[in-house]
């Protein structure tokens, strides 16, 4: 596995700085989230060769771009929007490429949905492949995919073979839905990347870090956490990656209330630590 850490801990900072704190932490690369001040629609080549030479420099990589395009099928301005990123991830040597899918919330979702959304990220995905690249997928609470069985059903109406998915069992906890190794194992070679995050439930807003979201239990209030404090099971995830042989990329995202280097050198830490003891009881299996 390799690892990696979401830009947009960092917003407070140049993405130089944050590069090199990211290395600094002992990860292997960035995943570059694509608005300001990290990503601009209006970068040329010439400031996407300083951003991959800076990472080549540290010895890191930028796997996956994180676009926010889709939530509106793909209009005209989405579509600029995503061949700008497919440009960067050419020229910064990126594999994927997030879209968005937008709402509704799978639960009430309709066919219609699912087909529309098809043809978004189907349009996507062959302008992709021209330069070997890969679309993936979040798993999000309020998207027509929360689930592994959402993501299946997408995956049903689509007729391109670079299309994966991003499995969040933070975002997968909140909408209620198994994050754990059946998840996963539905997912198949579909499972191109991972995010890692704690979450919370709560009772109401106000304390650092909470906010609210509709799921199939109607208005739920979080908390973000720490791996280590939150009340997402990510034993059952690192364990299930684990005996999938996963060897792909694992994007640390924490957004709880403390400062960027601190959170993201514990979850870390944390993970290190959680691996170390599947490990060891592998072996002693």
């Amino acid at each position: 596995m390799k690892f990696a850490a979401s830009s947009k801990i960092f917003w407070d900072y140049s993405l130089e700085k944050t590069l090199q704190m990211v290395k600094q932490i002992g990860l292997d690369g960035l995943e570059i989230n694509c608005r300001p001040p990290h990503f601009q629609m209006e970068w040329t080549e010439k400031e996407y060769c300083k951003i991959a030479s800076i990472a080549q420099e540290l010895e890191l990589e930028i796997p996956l771009l994180s676009g926010y395009m889709g939530a509106k099928r793909g209009n005209d301005s989405e579509q600029k929007e995503f061949d700008h990123i497919l440009e960067a991830a050419v020229h910064l040597n990126s594999t994927y490429i997030r879209v968005q899918v937008g709402g509704p919330n799978a639960f009430l979702a309709s066919d219609e949905d699912y087909h529309e959304t098809a043809r978004w990220v189907n349009q996507c995905a062959y302008k992709a492949k021209l330069v070997n690249k890969k679309i993936v997928i979040e798993m999000s609470n309020g998207t027509l995919v929360e689930s592994a069985d959402d993501a299946l059903k997408l995956l049903s109406y689509l007729s391109m073979d670079n299309v994966g998915f991003v499995h969040d069992a933070g975002n997968m906890f909140i909408s209620w839905v198994d994050y754990g190794a059946e998840s996963i194992k539905k997912l198949g070679d579909r499972l191109y990347y991972v995010h890692a995050k704690g979450e919370k439930r709560t009772d109401k807003l106000g304390e650092p870090g909470s906010f609210a979201s509709e799921t199939i239990r109607g208005t739920e209030y979080f908390v973000q956490s720490m791996l280590e404090s939150g009340e997402v099971d990510h034993n059952l995830v690192f364990q299930a990656l684990v005996d999938q042989k996963y060897k792909g990329w694992i994007t640390l995202e924490c957004h709880a209330p403390f400062p960027p280097f601190k959170r993201v050198q514990q979850d870390y830490d944390y993970v290190k630590n959680l691996l170390s003891k599947l490990d060891k009881v592998s072996a002693e299996e």
